[in-house]
């Protein structure tokens, strides 16, 4: 992964814990900053699927937890999932990239 943090460029590894394909993707770092995450994927219809995000990290510094204060992380996700949507929506078929499980960070 590589993020903007504050202003600063930061880097680390993770590995994915759980993959369900069309349904969830969690993963922990494990390198760099500590942080982990799942995103959801919620078929509504046809056409539509909510996502819904939910990150584990702990600010560091006075930028990073001012800036979380401010809300400026979600905002951030916010943006970056609209990026997505739209990379998503262009593509138009999907990109046949591996689709199997993953639990408990094993491969099934």
């Amino acid at each position: 992964w590589v993020a903007d943090i504050g202003g600063k460029r930061q880097e680390w590894d993770a590995k994915i814990i759980e993959q369900v394909p069309d349904q969830r993707i969690a993963w922990q770092a494990v390198t760099g900053k500590k942080n982990g995450g799942v995103v959801t994927f919620h078929r509504i219809d046809e056409n539509r699927t909510q996502v819904k995000v939910h990150l584990d990290y702990e600010p560091e510094g006075i930028v990073e937890r001012v800036g979380s204060a401010l809300g400026l992380d979600s905002g951030r996700v916010k943006f970056d999932l609209e990026k997505f949507k739209q990379l998503i929506e262009s593509r138009g078929t999907e990109t046949g990239a591996w689709r199997g499980e993953v639990r408990s960070g094993q491969q099934q």
